[in-house]
């Protein structure tokens, strides 16, 4: 018996490095897993095409990276499984059912360079503080600007800023819950060209904490003497009060 299937969307490069590649899916509804297949591109129109090869029928994600990459491009193609045959990994997926091809490959250190990944911390229910290395270029040439994007567990990248200026960035307007990636490289306009850093390590952002506001009141002044909602704030934080007495 042939396994039903659904035909996805091309997905996407969720981040690589020299060797690796992983990339990423929009969900399919009902998909009780996923399979993804990859073969090297062509490197002439005279080339007769490879097969696909099968990485895996099992997928209960929707990402995947595939290691041990040669300096090559290469196509992946994935299909939504949503009924297995009475076989499990035997039944036979239709061409119908695989997503159009993603082409990429790992980057080529000779052509590309690639910062480390941004770290996040400090982060509340609303916002988080992403900072990353700086650049220091020989000779008078400026420091470079630096471009920052990020996504959620189920969407795509988005530009954040392409001009930021030092070392770290608070990012505003978050959602509690939801959990978040960050991925950082420098604006240069002369060679060597950067690829995008690989992605940071995943942050979710805390629930509101109620309790706190009962504790401290609505609101609490920064530094700088602005007003902030504590519900906001003090999400995730534990806050240890100190008190002493003398008679």
């Amino acid at each position: 018996m042939k396994e039903k299937s659904t035909a996805l969307e091309v997905p996407w490069v969720f981040d690589r490095d020299e060797q690796s590649v992983c990339i990423r899916w929009a969900p399919i509804d009902g998909a009780r897993r996923y399979a993804l297949q990859m073969r090297v591109c062509m490197k002439s129109t005279q080339d007769k095409a490879e097969e696909f090869q099968t990485l895996s029928r099992s997928i209960k994600s929707t990402s995947a990276r595939k290691n041990h990459l040669h300096d090559e491009l290469y196509e992946f193609r994935v299909a939504a499984i949503t009924e297995e045959d009475d076989d499990g990994d035997q039944g036979e997926i239709p061409e119908t059912a695989w997503s159009a091809s993603l082409v990429t490959g790992p980057i080529n250190p000779v052509q590309l360079t690639q910062m480390p990944p941004p770290r996040v911390f400090d982060f509340d229910a609303i916002s988080a503080t992403i900072l990353w290395e700086t650049l220091t270029p020989q000779g008078h040439v400026p420091r470079p600007p630096f471009a920052l994007e990020m996504c959620t567990d189920q969407s795509r990248w988005q530009n954040v800023s392409s001009n930021l200026n030092g070392d770290r960035v608070r990012k505003k307007n978050l959602e509690s819950g939801k959990s978040y990636y960050f991925r950082i490289k420098p604006v240069i306009k002369t060679l060597p060209e950067c690829d995008w850093s690989r992605a940071s390590i995943p942050i979710t952002i805390p629930e509101k904490s109620l309790a706190m506001a009962s504790i401290f009141g609505d609101t609490l002044l920064n530094a700088r003497s602005e007003a902030l909602n504590t519900v906001d704030i003090l999400a995730g934080k534990l806050i240890a009060v100190y008190a002493s007495a003398s008679w």
